[in-house]
């Protein structure tokens, strides 16, 4: 009986010898090393990753789903880090790139974060994002992932808008990386507490909802490169906020130097730009308890993969989103607007379900639309509400209904 490696490694074996050959041509003996140092891995890999292996075979896709997010959210002491560096025209430091890869693997990692794909095959004064070389390699480092170790997820740093790093999750026929950051998300929704306007929220909301079922984002709260004001600026300049203007009061918003403000957010300065931004915990950047709570309940609506949390009260929400399929990736998303710029309705639907989740950026007491009317669940308390038109929230308030 032939082995699983073999079997997999000629599922790919065409298109990785072509792929390899195109970014090396003519290196026939750095290729057969990399399959060789490729079927020792195998090899040496345990009968317990071998059976992970296996179960993930049998569903390539059980990441998106809600349930095994949950586990992934879990994952601290079996996440490592791998920092591609060195001169990839080289096939050599591929193959030990590779080879490096595999050894994490083989130590049990089941989350895998490729950092410095900004930096390969740079070309001074040229942009990085999209090249053809970055996703060959990407797309090599991911068929060697699926002969050796398909259990294993590799997770890009890519800075950036939204726009320019989804190339990187690949196409379903050729996927690169299972999961990217997504570091838009995190400047807008704090643009949002620091001006309790929710419309670039909100069109970001909508910009994601029609992704591809492949494209899945891992979201993180306070991320240690930091938050810098790379947000939708042709948009907001239609709000009359101005790009030097609103980076300098968002700057002094979560410094803390703002006089309405009791965030206490250190600043920090990209090496790339010299553009000022923050760095900090969620209880630092909000400097209240009520809009953390209003941050992370909104984070875990988002599709995706939620950074760990151990609160009690994320775990209630936790729970709550590993239970209800609706908040799998791939579940249809939208904003049913409010007809208040303070506060932003998101929905989620898939299978019959349906869910809203409501926030208030206000300070305030808010009362607004919801044009869906009829019974929910508020998943919070357990109670059943009938919604005919308005809803009321607290200042910094937030509900999470089901259809009934």
């Amino acid at each position: 009986m032939r082995s699983e490696f073999l079997i997999r490694k000629d599922r790919f074996y065409s298109e990785f010898q072509f792929i390899y050959s195109e970014l090396y041509r003519k290196n026939d003996d750095s290729f057969t090393e990399l399959l060789a140092l490729m079927q020792e891995a195998y090899r040496v890999r345990s009968a317990n990753l071998r059976r992970k292996d296996r179960e993930a075979l049998c569903n390539m896709n059980w990441y998106r789903s809600a349930k095994a997010q949950d586990k992934l959210v879990r994952m601290h002491e079996k996440q490592e880090t791998l920092v591609l560096s060195g001169n990839f025209e080289d096939p050599a430091v591929l193959n030990r790139t590779v080879e490096k890869l595999l050894a994490s693997a083989n130590r049990g990692a089941e989350l895998l974060t490729l950092a410095g794909i900004q930096n390969l095959f740079c070309i001074p004064g040229t942009e990085w994002q999209n090249k053809t070389k970055v996703h060959i390699l990407l797309r090599i480092l991911r068929i060697a992932a699926e002969i050796v170790c398909p259990s294993m997820l590799l997770y890009g740093l890519v800075p950036g808008p939204t726009a320019n790093f989804t190339p990187y999750f690949g196409t379903p026929e050729k996927p690169e990386l299972h999961l990217l950051s997504d570091p838009s998300l995190l400047a807008t929704i704090w643009q949002t507490v620091a001006t309790h306007d929710t419309r670039l929220l909100e069109k970001y909301v909508n910009s994601v909802s029609h992704l591809p079922e492949n494209q899945v984002f891992y979201r993180t709260r306070d991320e240690e490169q930091g938050i810098f004001w790379d947000l939708d600026y042709e948009y907001l300049q239609l709000l009359r906020m101005d790009e030097e203007a609103h980076k300098k009061f968002l700057q002094s918003y979560f410094t803390g130097t703002f006089k309405e403000s009791s965030a206490k957010a250190h600043r920090i300065r990209r090496k790339e730009n010299g553009e000022w931004g923050v760095r900090g915990t969620i209880a630092e950047l909000s400097g209240d308890p009520r809009i953390a709570a209003l941050v992370n309940a909104l984070f875990l609506q988002m599709s995706g993969i939620p950074a760990p949390a151990e609160s009690k009260d994320l775990s209630k929400l936790l729970k709550i989103r590993k239970e209800n399929h609706v908040f799998d990736c791939g579940a249809d998303l939208w904003t049913p607007g409010t007809d208040n710029q303070c506060t932003i309705g998101i929905g989620r639907y898939k299978d019959g379900s349906k869910f809203y989740g409501l926030y208030n950026f206000s300070d305030k007491e808010q009362v607004f639309s919801l044009h869906d009317p009829g019974h929910y669940r508020n998943e919070l308390n357990g109670k059943e509400v009938e919604v005919v038109n308005l809803v009321r929230l607290q200042p910094y308030a937030y509900a999470w209904l089901s259809e009934c």
